[in-house]
């Protein structure tokens, strides 16, 4: 069987929370600067522009969520699968970065932190979902990890 990957560091996760977090501010601040009132002239077609960005920015952020990425995750060369090997699908990523993670974060955040000792390195809201964040490609053959899960 072949390998899927290595499982994402907290480090990867972090940097891709980050990035996930940025892209999202971007594209309002490009939202906010292309339907701004200071430009009367141009308000109409930049308005048309904003909402097909913005479509673009969703209908993105769907598809790769159909197939259990993010942006931050896109960037940096992470998937979500299921533990039994299988990629995680649109339903259950849908669950895991809405309801899931509002539970990771109910308690100081803990269900975030649990991946710094969990030997799965699974947060509350993958433990929920039974997944793990794998890093895939090149990225995932320089990096060591004693966590593997095999496709099946």
């Amino acid at each position: 069987m072949p390998s899927i990957g290595a499982v994402a560091s907290p480090g990867r996760r972090l940097a891709g929370y980050f990035a996930d977090l940025a892209t999202t501010a971007l594209f309002w601040l490009a939202i906010m600067y292309l339907s701004s009132p200071a430009y009367p002239s141009y308000s109409e077609g930049l308005a048309i522009v904003a909402a097909l960005y913005g479509v673009v920015f969703v209908v993105g952020g769907l598809v790769l969520m159909a197939k259990g990425k993010s942006f931050g995750k896109l960037f940096l060369g992470m998937r979500v699968f299921h533990v039994s090997g299988k990629p995680a699908g649109f339903f259950t990523m849908l669950v895991r970065d809405t309801i899931g993670r509002f539970i990771s974060g109910l308690v100081l955040s803990l269900g975030y932190l649990w991946l710094l000792w969990d030997k799965d390195r699974q947060t509350w809201h993958d433990k929920l979902l039974g997944t793990v964040v794998m890093v895939q490609g090149k990225a995932a053959q320089l990096k060591h990890s004693s966590v593997s899960i095999k496709a099946s």
